[in-house]
């Protein structure tokens, strides 16, 4: 699928996003994210740019009053798209020997990933207003590369946040909480 419109138009599809449509708040924030619209398009980004990604939940619990904190297990395949996509530095590289083998090194890796979602509820309408999601991917990418090292240099200008916000230059991408993901696991 390679637009909203598209991912609408999937029968399959459009029964999921009719059940978010009505569970989330029309201006539901994630990150900078406003608008269901833009958590449609993250959706949609995310499934192109990895390979049969798959989310199990594991556990889901109140918290507080219009709280739910859910822990799930996301697995991903490391595609072609994904390397050009998620982590183009990879291949801008002139060095063969540095980025290059690193790319190699994930190709076809299948990545699990430990998840956290938060859910803040509107207590009037009881629709979702504001998701939180964290995924840890230094974990995986260490068990696949063997190097903190390496890890760091595939995150440092990834496209896709810890917080699932795909997009922008890599200037603010996993890099900036990789950190978190390390003591939040």
């Amino acid at each position: 699928m390679s637009s909203t419109q598209e991912m609408k138009n999937h029968s399959e599809t459009r029964q999921i996003l009719a059940i978010l449509e009505r569970s989330f708040a029309h201006d539901a924030a994630m990150g900078e994210l406003q608008g269901v619209d833009a958590l449609m398009e993250q959706l949609l980004l995310f499934s192109q740019f990895f390979g049969k990604p798959h989310l199990k939940l594991q556990r889901i619990e109140s918290v507080a009053f219009g709280v739910m904190a859910a822990r799930a297990k996301l697995s991903l395949t490391v595609t072609e798209f994904t390397l050009r996509h998620a982590f183009p530095h990879l291949e801008e590289t002139v060095s063969v020997d540095d980025h290059g083998l690193l790319s190699q090194r994930l190709l076809g890796q299948r990545l699990e990933c430990d998840c956290s979602l938060a859910f803040l509820f509107d207590g009037d309408s009881a629709r979702v207003v504001r998701l939180e999601i964290n995924i840890d991917l230094t974990t995986p990418l260490l068990q696949a590369l063997g190097s903190l090292k390496d890890v760091s240099k595939v995150l440092e200008h990834a496209r896709v946040s810890s917080e699932c916000v795909i997009g922008g230059d890599g200037e603010k991408g996993v890099s900036d909480s990789r950190s978190n993901d390390s003591t939040s696991s």
